[in-house]
């Protein structure tokens, strides 16, 4: 068989590119990290990483949401406790002073700022995170709590004096109808949520929404005087402090004895807030180790994924130096295996 020139130059060129693409490849593989850039590379390796990917995004939009989670509870936190010092201050400093023989002109001045207190109490309950209500459940149009034309509170539309708890844990307006805005909001935790008669089973969720009532406190309740005698009063704490605001500052009689029972309930009220702040710590420590475990599912997920897509750099690199002395060598032998031209003989 007769070997020409062509033949040699078309074989020695073909050698030569290989050994350029085989030290190209390793070069990108040494820079991007990875061991092949296409599925097709490595069928078996290519369909679990794709897989390892997905998880990874779950779980790093689960991560997303726990953050998100985390502020907004320790947001509230600090808001219950604003509450919580704010009724002690009613409590402490001002309903116990009025009671301390004070004459009309220093409980108008008590009065006055129990009706500041009281309005505070308002604005914090209708904080806002992240552009949305933080006590007001689902609703997010406008401001959950207000104070109608006759100075009551009033949650999404419906005065607070006439809302109640069911046997369900629902609260009802007057009437028995659910009241609005009250339905919870949950966050998937990647604990696989489900639902159980078309709600969602809270055990597999986490819910992150506050209803205000909680808080505060809803309808009415009655207090006994000594003499036996009874009397509706408001069962929230912002009634309850418009009541002992309106005997100070004289829209109503200044009774002492109904000073004091006030001051009672309200007390009763306030340590159904710090029940509400317990139950949001417990909701902080299962967050948190939510996050602590989702960190350690990602921690190994990604040495799983650089076990499937990594390079081993070492190796790598050894290769590389092989193939750039074998495209050095192809280089140097070209010298010898190509046909002389012209030129080369003229010399």
């Amino acid at each position: 068989m007769r070997v020409t020139n062509n033949m040699i130059t078309r074989n020695y060129l073909k050698s030569l590119n290989s050994n350029l693409t085989s030290m190209q490849t390793s070069m990108q593989r040494i820079n991007s990290g990875r061991r092949f850039t296409r599925i097709s590379e490595n069928l078996s390796d290519g369909a679990r990483a794709l897989k390892v990917r997905d998880q990874l995004s779950d779980c790093n939009e689960q991560k997303a949401l726990i953050r998100d989670a985390q502020g907004w509870t320790k947001t509230a936190d600090t808001h219950l406790s604003s509450i919580n010092d704010l009724v002690v201050k009613v409590n402490s400093e001002l309903a116990i002073k009025a009671k301390s023989g004070r004459s009309d002109e220093e409980r108008q001045v008590i009065g006055k700022q129990m009706g500041e207190l009281k309005d505070q109490m308002v604005q914090i309950l209708n904080s806002k995170y992240a552009g949305r209500n933080m006590f007001g459940s689902s609703n997010n149009n406008g401001n959950p709590f207000t104070v109608n034309a006759d100075g009551d509170l009033v949650y999404n539309g419906v005065a607070v004096k006439d809302i109640t708890k069911n046997a369900d844990g629902e609260y009802v307006d007057a009437a028995g109808n659910p009241v609005p805005g009250e339905e919870a909001l949950f966050v998937d935790m990647g604990l696989g949520m489900t639902f159980v008669n078309g709600k969602i089973d809270e055990r597999t969720a986490y819910k992150y929404s506050f209803s205000g009532l909680d808080i505060v406190g809803c309808g009415t309740q009655t207090i006994t005087y000594k003499d036996g005698t009874t009397e509706t009063v408001p069962g929230d704490l912002f009634g309850m402090i418009q009541e002992m605001e309106k005997m100070l500052t004289g829209e109503e009689p200044y009774n002492d004895e109904k000073m004091g029972l006030m001051i009672d309930k309200t007390e009763a009220g306030r340590k159904n807030l710090m029940l509400t702040t317990t139950d949001l710590g417990n909701r902080e420590n299962y967050l948190e180790g939510a996050a602590d475990r989702l960190e350690a599912t990602i921690e190994n997920l990604t040495t799983i994924r650089s076990n499937l897509e990594g390079t081993d750099d070492p190796s790598e690199i050894t290769k590389l130096n092989m193939y750039r002395y074998s495209w050095l060598a192809t280089l140097q032998m070209g010298s010898n295996i190509l046909p002389q031209s012209l030129l080369d003989y003229l010399r």
